[in-house]
């Protein structure tokens, strides 16, 4: 008589334990518990080798590859075998018989499970068979109902009305973005009504507003995304009935990525898989940052400091919320641990230190500048070429370096607005108030200034060559470094009350005493 032996492999407190059970009253002669089909010849494996072999697979994943062999049981015979908590991730399993086998705590993540029999088994659920192959297996009926589908179209279908809710945000911004007039953003219309709504909101404040709006749908969106990232991750990536993860789910857009990151799904993809994947991602996790970002440029002309900072806060958040979001979903679906490696946030660190020092020199640049200039294509001053504001009070705000040739400014309130290296050519400045504005660096060539207001302004270094300054006051103004020559009507009673420097240019016969700081 022959003793049958049944062979137990337990994994205790990390420890692995390889033992053989007898069973009393028979023969101890044949010792192959274990044994795989190779053709009509059965390889044995005994208790120590089975122990070995998942030992050796052990190091295989611990070392990625590099070190130790991955486990190779295909055509094992297995019954009643004890995998009490065994690691056999990635396993090579297809039709393995492991009838009555204990799999309690196993782990079958990502295995090679086609055609394995896994019915009656011990205590096996769902979630250990996340990413495997169940091609033609044979499982339990409550295994194989795979309830957790049902979880993971209920959430897809309020995740993408999230999500059509989100990129119809965008698409709108989009519209309101192209849709607004320096003019409306420089001077902050009240009367500007936003597109398809045709509601009158300050557009200044739209500007700061609709990130804030974005950006919050954005988290709640990836914060819906990642519950059904994780429901999708306890799945198998092939079904018995030989249909992937992402067909047998519900169908929408964002279910593709699993066949970026799945591991039994990286081979065989469908053909413009890439597309879908692509698509996917831009839609969910680059637009949003994208759309935050041309929010900050297109309010660049406006030469808020203020709001300048925060939209440039915003926009690294965003772009910090986007890196971290795809990290999350990442590490979910490929079931590991990569967030526990701090080189795994390099990318977070490095795009937000790009963002932070692209946005805070841009923002820099754009409200210092003393001449016009153009960042990524978009221009950094306000362009209200021609643009008809008379009578228009604009007092306070800033026109820095902004192209104002050929302005219709007669009677506007400019008083203490910043004009610092704005183009004034030809503009209709007649009777305007310029008081206390700051208007160094500007070109007024042939401007007309009649009877306009430049009391106590700040015009060093402007050009008022071919200018009409007939009636034009200049108390209290510093004319340092600017050129007067060839201007039209300009008496020296207008500038009695002037000041200026050697550097300042004067038509032949007048004189300028000097400023206070330069003597």
């Amino acid at each position: 008589m022959y003793r049958r032996e049944v062979l137990s492999v337990s994994f205790i407190g990390g420890r692995r334990v390889a033992e053989q059970l007898h069973r009393p009253g028979e023969a101890a002669a044949d010792q192959s518990p274990a044994a795989a089909r190779q053709g009509d010849q059965e390889i044995q494996f005994s208790a120590e080798e089975l122990g070995q072999i998942l030992a050796s697979h052990k190091r295989w994943l611990e070392t990625d590859g590099r070190e130790g062999e991955r486990a190779k049981l295909s055509n094992a015979w297995l019954p009643e075998v004890s995998l009490v908590g065994a690691d056999l991730r990635r396993a090579l399993l297809s039709d393995a018989n492991l009838l009555n086998a204990d799999l309690t705590g196993a782990d079958l993540r990502g295995a090679d499970l086609r055609g394995a029999t896994l019915a009656p088994v011990k205590g096996l659920q769902v979630q250990q068979l996340a990413g495997a192959d169940l091609t033609d297996a044979s499982l339990e009926p409550q295994v194989a109902k795979f309830e957790g589908l049902a979880h993971v179209a209920e959430i897809s279908k309020h995740a993408r009305g999230v999500f059509l809710g989100v990129v119809g945000g965008c698409v709108y911004a989009w519209l309101a973005l192209a849709t607004t007039s320096d003019l409306a953003l420089v001077v902050n219309a009240v009367s500007t009504p936003l597109p398809i709504i045709q509601t009158e909101v300050p557009i200044a404040g739209f500007f700061l507003a609709a990130p804030v709006l974005l950006l919050g749908l954005y988290v709640y969106l990836h914060m819906y995304l990642q519950r059904l990232w994780r429901g999708l991750a306890k799945l198998p990536a092939i079904f018995p009935d030989a249909f992937s993860l992402d067909e047998k789910a519900y169908p929408w857009l964002l279910n593709s990525l699993v066949r970026l990151y799945v591991f039994r799904l990286t081979e065989n993809r469908p053909p413009l898989w890439w597309l879908q994947v692509g698509i996917s991602i831009v839609f969910a996790w680059v637009l949003v940052p994208l759309t935050v970002f041309l929010f900050w440029l297109r309010y660049l002309p406006k030469h808020d400091w203020l709001g300048n900072v925060g939209l440039s806060l915003l926009v690294i958040l965003a772009f910090w919320t986007g890196c971290s979001m795809y990290r999350i979903t990442k590490t979910t679906l490929l079931g590991d641990q990569v967030q526990a490696r701090p080189l795994t946030r390099l990318p977070e660190f490095a795009v937000a230190a790009v963002v932070v020092v692209m946005t805070f020199a841009a923002s820099s640049l754009a409200i210092t500048a003393q001449r016009p200039i153009e960042a990524f294509g978009f221009r950094l001053y306000a362009d209200l070429q021609g643009v008809d504001l008379k009578e228009t009070v604009l007092s306070g705000i800033s026109l820095t370096a902004a192209n104002l040739r050929g302005a219709k400014l007669e009677r506007a309130d400019l008083s203490a607005t910043s004009f610092h290296g704005a183009d004034l050519r030809n503009t209709d400045l007649r009777a305007a108030n310029l008081s206390s504005a700051g208007i160094e660096g500007a070109d007024f060539r042939r401007a007309d200034l009649w009877s306009a207001d430049l009391r106590g302004s700040d015009l060093r270094g402007s050009d008022f060559r071919g200018a009409n300054l007939q009636f034009t006051r200049f108390n209290g103004a510093d004319l340092s470094g600017s050129d007067l020559t060839g201007t039209k009507r300009l008496l020296q009673r207008q500038l009695e009350e002037a000041c200026g420097d050697s550097a300042t240019r004067l038509p032949d016969g007048l004189t300028i005493k000097p400023c206070e700081q330069a003597q």
